[in-house]
């Protein structure tokens, strides 16, 4: 019995731990943007439900990024359109809460800079996500806190 108390007081432990994780690197700042391409920002607060989950980011199918809390990535991009997509990492999440695959397609203007924030609301009793597509100046005051996260595309990191 004593065996089993600590296994599950070790579990409750690492759990909640796991949820307070956030994204640990450099501190948020603006990229230069070259006249050819745009910037894209993508970025998660660590107010939101689902605190000790990865959001797995992909861009036109590739993976891009594993946001965790209060992280960001940044993409520099050909003008185009582009998919962003949005799952989440645990299976037995997306069963519990229903969630969807999250789908936003943006189209991209040279020298521009684009942020998209990952959002949380509830519908029906369910925690939902949603990419919002702000303007700058609403932007830097949510994403002025944020970490910088590695990308997963060695051709993108090689490109930034």
């Amino acid at each position: 019995m004593n065996t089993l108390n600590t296994s599950i007081i070790g579990f409750v432990i690492l759990f909640l731990l796991g949820c307070v994780i956030p994204a640990s690197g450099p501190i948020f700042k603006l990229k230069k943007v070259s006249t050819n391409k745009a910037n894209v920002y993508i970025f998660r607060s660590d107010k939101d439900s689902f605190r000790g989950h990865y959001a797995a980011i992909s861009v036109d199918g590739s993976p891009l990024a594993k946001l965790k809390p209060n992280g960001y990535v940044v993409i520099s991009l050909e003008p185009e359109d582009y998919d962003f997509t949005l799952m989440w990492v645990d299976q037995w999440l997306i069963e519990l809460n229903q969630l969807d695959r999250i789908n936003t397609l943006l189209q991209l203007e040279p020298g521009e800079e684009y942020f998209i924030k990952l959002e949380s609301y509830v519908e029906n009793s369910f925690i939902k996500w949603r990419f919002v597509v702000l303007e700058k100046t609403e932007s830097i005051e949510e994403i002025i806190g944020a970490r910088l996260q590695p990308l997963e595309l060695e051709e993108l990191s090689a490109e930034l």
